[in-house]
């Protein structure tokens, strides 16, 4: 189900850095068993006995100390920030970017129609508007395409063999 060029991307992550990050930043507040007990309801889209192992084998091994509680504070600025999220975007979804934008006294936050995480990937006016404020600190007139796209249309019934 996952486009041949996102896979491409996927082989050239630096998975190790990953588990890195995630054994400092997340797992120390993962109950991976609850997360497994969670996903048994999600098969066969979620296989639950995989689901952390990876963090499993991984974080022991690497023993590093969890990141400090002060990691998990909202940052607070006056600086210029551009939040871009997509309706369908399950890294940054929009009501974590708009809580973001809370303690970010001087966001931009851009919410696009359409769009799951990669919007800089997907949008031509998504990377306009981003160009615009690193440019201006406005996304000014093409901040208005965020409305343009339409959602995805899903398959609702199978076709006829």
């Amino acid at each position: 189900m996952v486009p041949p060029a996102i896979w491409g991307v996927l082989d050239k992550l630096a998975y190790g850095l990953n588990l890195t990050v995630g054994c400092r930043e997340n797992r120390p507040r993962i109950d991976a068993a609850a997360a497994r007990r969670a996903a048994a309801d999600l098969r066969p889209h979620v296989v639950a006995d995989a689901v952390e192992t990876d963090y499993d084998a991984a974080c022991p091994v690497l023993n590093l100390p969890p990141v400090d509680a002060s990691f998990y504070r909202p940052v607070e600025s006056d600086v210029p920030a551009l939040i871009l999220t997509g309706a369908y975007d399950t890294f940054t979804a929009p009501a974590r970017a708009e809580a973001m934008g809370r303690s970010l006294r001087r966001a931009t936050l851009m919410s696009f129609r359409g769009i799951g995480h990669d919007v800089l990937g997907v949008s031509p006016c998504g990377r306009s508007a981003a160009a615009r404020f690193v440019e201006t600190l406005t996304t000014g007139d093409a901040g208005a395409c965020v409305e343009r796209l339409l959602p995805p249309t899903f398959a609702t019934r199978l076709p006829a063999p």
